[in-house]
């Protein structure tokens, strides 16, 4: 069965219905699905570089989103700043809280009048990360995440964006946060977070390998990795499954972020992971 971590590693068991092998996430104590599901595009925020593209309705949001833990799916990502996001997690899966694992993300926040705006401060990153837990209709982050500029390397250097997560994971109160990380672009500041981090989401695609030697550095500290944007924000559509099969080899990666409003892909996804992975 599946193990969860939560503050202070607790454990709880989560549901288990896929042929999907589960892989530890680092040494947080949570093993997760190889394939996770993406909750961006289902929060309608269109102003990222991903184009344009249907947003679906609350309905459809919530059916992908049950579509994905009825394939065994047991990763959530979402964050503060995706719009809708996290509100239509907490909708639809909020009775299903057992059966995932969820990461949120602190530090942007976005709006369709003002855009996106970054704030690290302590108490900043304190009031995104209560927004998220009465969005998501739970007081329980698996995994928080810092949500980081491009200038990556000033956010963790000069914000104290790490002793922020670790004080807020240790206190006794309405946020019960089980791992900490990091979501950047630079391997120097990924380097920078290797020093505290659970986790780290990193962009890994075959047009972008860059960050390949940070996914291999932190496999071997511990670090659970999970990659983003592996289709290239649709640049590598004509070639989807390849890019999957390419980041799902990597032996530093633990789960991969499938961003899909389509539940046609998304099955195709999970099929994928469950034909090419061997137990490890």
């Amino acid at each position: 069965m599946v193990r969860l971590a939560t503050a202070g590693r607790r454990t709880t068991t989560l549901g288990q219905r896929s042929a999907m092998v589960k892989r530890p996430l680092g040494q947080t104590g949570i093993a997760v699905t190889p394939i996770a599901y993406g909750a961006f595009k289902i929060g309608g925020r269109q102003d990222a570089g991903v184009g344009q593209y249907e947003v679906p309705t609350g309905d459809q949001a919530n059916a992908l989103l049950n579509l994905a833990l009825d394939l065994g799916v047991n990763l959530i990502d979402t964050a503060r700043s995706y719009h809708l996001s996290e509100h239509r997690v907490g909708q639809a899966l909020a009775n299903r809280r057992d059966e995932y694992a969820l990461i949120t993300k602190a530090g942007e926040v976005w709006s369709p009048a003002d855009g996106s705006a970054h704030h690290f401060g302590a108490a900043a990153i304190e009031e995104s990360l209560r927004t998220s837990v009465d969005e998501l209709q739970t007081n329980r982050l698996d995994v928080v995440l810092v949500h980081s500029t491009c200038d990556d390397v000033e956010v963790l250097t000069n914000h104290g964006v790490c002793t922020t997560l670790e004080t807020l994971r240790s206190r006794r109160g309405p946020i019960e946060i089980g791992a900490v990380g990091f979501s950047g672009y630079t391997p120097a500041a990924f380097e920078l977070a290797m020093q505290w981090a659970d986790v780290l989401m990193v962009e890994y695609n075959l047009n972008r390998r860059a960050l390949e030697p940070v996914i291999t550095r932190a496999c071997d500290r511990g670090i659970g990795v999970v990659v983003k944007k592996v289709f290239d924000q649709g640049r590598l559509r004509s070639r989807a499954d390849e890019a999957l099969r390419f980041a799902l080899e990597h032996p530093g990666v633990t789960s991969v972020a499938i961003d899909t409003t389509s539940s046609d892909r998304l099955r195709h996804a999970v099929c994928i992971a469950e034909q090419m992975l061997p137990v490890r």
